[in-house]
């Protein structure tokens, strides 16, 4: 009778007690896998901790089970590691650069620079690496590393060097990503600069123009003497005749 009433006294506190036990395992995530009640209404709880590959994302799993827990937007869980895109470093996700080739014409010692994509054509997200595998001593890319959507492009552009002398050229750039390389292609002739016959240009040099300078200015003082000597002359002889 006495355990009866001291039951039911406390049994506000005991549910209380036994919400907050509840709440504290559901915030770390701790799984209860089994009870049993004692005959005098007492209730055992069997508890586990959780473990990596158990579908349950534990309170010290969120940063390194992905398995359990998942990845942030963009990113998906290969070999228990968030990694960009949706497929390992053994698939083969598709992706393409355009132009694939290309072929040009430069004037020897002019810099030239072509404008190229990457573009994601899988339904996935893709990451591609850039390198130059051919000509690496005269081609410079300003983007090597790009994240793709589905669907999505970016562009990158690739520098000539005005250093190459005259002659042919090939030149290849390379696209990674998992499993998949892709190509690009570049020849090049580099030719002399020529001057077209039927509209002649005049090349003023730096020391044209200093002959320039002296050659003008000499020549106004020249005809400013003539005329004024030829001014005085005139101007003699009527003096004379009409002094005469």
């Amino acid at each position: 009778m006495h355990n009866t009433q001291h039951l039911k006294r406390f049994f506000p506190i005991y549910v209380v007690l036994a919400l907050l036990i509840i709440l504290t395992l559901s915030y770390y995530d701790t799984p209860i896998v089994g009870y049993d009640t004692a005959g005098n209404g007492q209730v055992n709880l069997r508890l586990r901790a959780s473990t990596c590959g158990d579908e349950i994302c534990g309170y010290q799993e969120s940063d390194r089970c992905c398995i359990d827990c998942g990845c942030d937007v963009g990113y998906t869980c290969v070999d228990n590691s968030c990694s960009y895109g949706s497929r390992s470093g053994f698939s083969s996700p598709l992706f393409k650069i355009d132009p694939s080739t290309d072929k040009l014409t430069l004037t020897l010692g002019v810099e030239k620079e072509l404008y190229y994509y990457v573009e994601n054509i899988d339904l996935v997200n893709v990451r591609v690496a850039l390198s130059v595998v051919k000509g690496v001593d005269y081609i410079t890319l300003d983007e090597t590393d790009f994240r793709l959507e589905p669907g999505v492009r970016e562009g990158f552009t690739l520098t000539i060097a005005d250093t190459l002398a005259v002659g042919s050229y090939s030149f290849s750039i390379m696209g990674v990503s998992g499993q998949t390389i892709e190509y690009a292609h570049l020849d090049i002739d580099v030719v002399e600069p020529t001057v077209d016959a039927k509209k002649p240009t005049l090349i003023l040099s730096k020391t044209h123009f200093n002959l320039i300078w002296v050659v003008v200015p000499l020549t106004i003082a020249i005809l400013l003497y003539l005329y004024f000597v030829r001014y005085k002359r005139k101007s003699f002889k009527r003096y004379n005749l009409l002094k005469m």
